[in-house]
């Protein structure tokens, strides 16, 4: 994941204009596979447009189906060699809780990215987002009230046991129009569960899915909401 703040003409395709607005800051986003960022296997990227202003903002790495490939596998790596499913309900938890606290603290600069990808107005960007620490902190307080095992007896005098395992990798598909809330309707789910995740948003909407926190301005956000 890189932010470029320099040459507008990073941001130039083969034969289009230089991706850079006034009111827009210049973003870029690599794809995020086995814990690291790197550019997509064909060095190709896509524009992004603000539906609502019709301005370029931004490009992020086009992914192939061998990326695709490459992110089941590594998905596939954490779950089998990794710690994420061998910890317990509640260490899973915590770090749901965690997560929510790190978009809680600096929540305004992601809306302000769904916001111009999405082009809905910047309190309602705020709103969507919001949605995901819910939904973090809703699944992890569903970790008290689980029961991974459960023993039934049977009218002959057998019991079954029946017991909830983590599944393996998860595949959620993120439509354009929530980038954000959408994905909380199913990633703190699997990751509560123990499940790793491949995450594919909408070619639309790349940036917020990838987005830290701390990165953009508040300012152009403070702005749209006061309007």
């Amino acid at each position: 994941m890189t932010d470029h703040d320099t040459d507008p003409a990073a941001y130039a395709g083969a034969a289009g204009p230089a991706l850079h607005s006034a009111r827009s800051p210049k973003l870029e986003r690599d794809l995020f596979i086995g814990n690291q960022w790197r550019p997509g296997s064909t060095g190709q990227t896509i524009g992004l447009v603000n539906p609502a202003t019709e301005q370029p903002f931004g490009r992020a790495a086009a992914a192939s189906a061998e990326d695709v490939d490459a992110a089941v596998q590594a998905a596939r790596t954490a779950f089998d060699t990794g710690p994420w499913p061998r910890l317990s309900l509640q260490d899973r938890a915590a770090a749901l809780l965690r997560f929510a606290d790190a978009l809680e603290a600096d929540i305004e600069p992601l809306a302000e990215v769904v916001m111009r990808e999405t082009g809905l107005p910047c309190k309602e960007g705020i709103g969507g987002t919001r949605s995901m620490t819910t939904m973090l902190r809703y699944y992890a307080g569903l970790a008290g009230q689980v029961q991974l095992v459960e023993r039934h007896k049977g009218i002959t005098g057998v019991t079954a046991s029946i017991e909830k395992v983590p599944i393996g990798v998860v595949a959620t598909i993120v439509p354009w129009n929530g980038p954000i809330s959408m994905a909380s309707v199913s990633l703190p789910a699997a990751l509560l569960a123990g499940c790793t995740v491949v995450l594919k948003p909408s070619e639309l909407t790349r940036l917020a899915p990838a987005t830290s926190p701390t990165r953009p301005s508040r300012r152009v956000c403070r702005r749209a909401c006061s309007t």
